[in-house]
């Protein structure tokens, strides 16, 4: 009698020990289900937040500055040919705060940077005009303006043939377009001249080439 009596309470500590295991098991199993949920939705939380504040690159549109002519934009960048003195005015009223000229000073009739800078507006120049001039400085030049200023600027030359071929490594390397898409951007805009091309293009190569594309 007394030992079935032991007995018993030898088996109801068992199931009790085994049973407050499984109870143990299954709060441990419930809390990493849980963190897991919430691991899961902190994830997905910073996804839809990178997703809502990355912006794509704005779009290449046709634009206008008085009589200046080939004049596109995309965002607050506006690219063209050669302004006059006249169209000083224009650039004005589009919120223009600054002018970054790839043309020599030799190159118009007019003091480009005078005017400008009497209009109050900020006069750069990053000249170009032949293929031994086009150099990773200029590129490297060009993208460093681009991203350091916010203010609405005007990027020109003659006939933004030269315009087309510098944005074209900043349109790829640091808004992220890809090459033929922004190889057609910069043929609307202007670019025509085949060493400008090559050029932009073995720029690109080489800087993603090198692991970095900051200029």
């Amino acid at each position: 009698m007394l030992k079935s009596f032991g007995l018993c309470w030898v088996l109801v500590a068992a199931c009790l020990f085994t049973f407050g295991d499984r109870c143990q098991g299954q709060e441990v199993e419930s809390k990493a289900a849980q963190l897991s949920s919430k691991a899961a939705q902190l994830s997905s939380n910073a996804a839809m937040k990178g997703h809502a504040t990355q912006e794509s690159p704005a779009e290449v549109v046709k634009g206008k500055l008085g009589t200046t002519p080939q004049v596109h934009r995309s965002g607050d960048l506006l690219f063209s040919g050669q302004f006059s003195p006249a169209d000083l005015m224009a650039l004005k009223d589009q919120g223009v705060k600054r002018v970054i000229t790839l043309r020599n000073a030799n190159e118009t009739k007019f003091d480009e940077a005078e005017i400008v800078t009497e209009a109050g507006m900020e006069h750069v120049r990053v000249p170009f005009a032949s293929e031994e001039a086009l150099t990773d400085e200029v590129f490297d030049k060009v993208r460093q303006l681009l991203k350091d200023d916010p203010e609405k600027t005007l990027l020109h030359c003659g006939s933004a043939n030269r315009v087309g071929g510098v944005w074209l490594p900043y349109r790829v390397l640091d808004q992220g377009v890809d090459v033929p898409t922004a190889l057609k951007e910069a043929k609307t805009i202007g670019l025509r001249t085949p060493f400008i091309e090559q050029k932009a293009l073995d720029y690109i190569n080489r800087q993603r080439g090198a692991g970095s594309e900051k200029p």
